[in-house]
């Protein structure tokens, strides 16, 4: 399985951002603070559920924003599509998404995206 599209919304300094991304390697490149870091984050909340950089929810949604959202398009070896979707409020409340339906254990995304 791999993850072909990443769409991220009010997550640190990234505002509204889609990324198609390509089966092999991707690169990323821009200035410093351009939100390269921040697109390998999102991705690794995605997968998690947490930041491999913070603990504290208040500093991943954008400033401003009342949630964060991370949504990725995933495709399985037959070329099936799944959608996994995680919302963050500042209050710590998560909302997990697996093909639109509600989620509540954040291990089904780590099952369904696996990462290193």
């Amino acid at each position: 399985m791999f993850l072909e599209r990443l769409e991220i919304s009010y997550f640190r300094n990234l505002t509204s951002v889609s990324l198609d991304l390509a089966t092999g390697l991707n690169f990323f490149h821009g200035a410093n603070g351009a939100g390269k870091t921040a697109i390998l984050e999102a991705a690794h909340f995605l997968a998690r559920g947490r930041s491999f950089r913070s603990h504290q929810t208040r500093t991943l949604i954008a400033h401003g924003a009342d949630a964060l959202t991370v949504r990725g398009v995933l495709v399985d070896a037959l070329g099936g599509h799944q959608t996994i979707a995680i919302s963050k409020s500042p209050d710590g409340h998560t909302d997990l998404r697996v093909n639109g339906e509600s989620e509540r254990r954040l291990s089904e995304a780590a099952r369904r995206i696996p990462l290193q």
